[in-house]
């Protein structure tokens, strides 16, 4: 139940709303949101997640950005309950969309192997100057010449 509302909530809402601002009737609103998503199944609910991610700025948008409070309730390490297979699937979908570094605790759990990377985390955690490191990637056909001019370029894992 509380999962369909705090999905509910983002696509009522959208993700700038905390759940300490809504009241009895938002809670309703967002519980109707999130049914017809909900009732659909995993396949409906990744979907839903992904375009999230294309509607706030594609892949390497941070999640909290593109998921708001549902981010926040997932994320938290008081949670009464295991709010599982919502919080997996949301892991999943910021995994393959996001860039992360190994380590990183994203969900209640670390990164082992982080699907998109930076290429300043790379940088740092080789030691090497990011600069150098970028020209190398486009050189090397990983990078393309339109993502390297981007402030923060992201590759997919090697």
């Amino acid at each position: 139940m509380r999962a369909t509302e705090m999905l509910g909530a983002l696509e009522a809402f959208g993700p700038k709303l905390k759940a300490a601002e809504m009241n009895e009737d938002m809670w309703d609103a967002a519980g109707r949101a999130g049914w017809p998503i909900v009732s659909e199944g995993g396949a409906a609910i990744r979907e839903y997640f992904m375009a999230r991610v294309t509607t706030s700025g594609g892949k390497g948008a941070a999640p909290r950005a593109a998921f708001g409070m549902l981010h926040a309730w997932l994320s938290g390490s008081r949670l009464s309950k295991n709010p599982a297979p919502i919080r997996d699937m949301l892991r999943d979908v910021i995994l393959e969309t996001t860039p992360l570094s190994e380590g990183h605790m994203l969900l209640g759990k670390p990164v082992t192997d982080p699907d998109l990377s930076s290429v300043a985390s790379i940088a740092t955690a080789e030691g090497l100057d990011g600069r150098t490191l970028r020209n190398v990637l486009q050189v090397a056909g990983l990078l393309r010449p339109a993502e390297a001019e981007r402030k923060h370029p992201v590759v997919a894992a090697f």
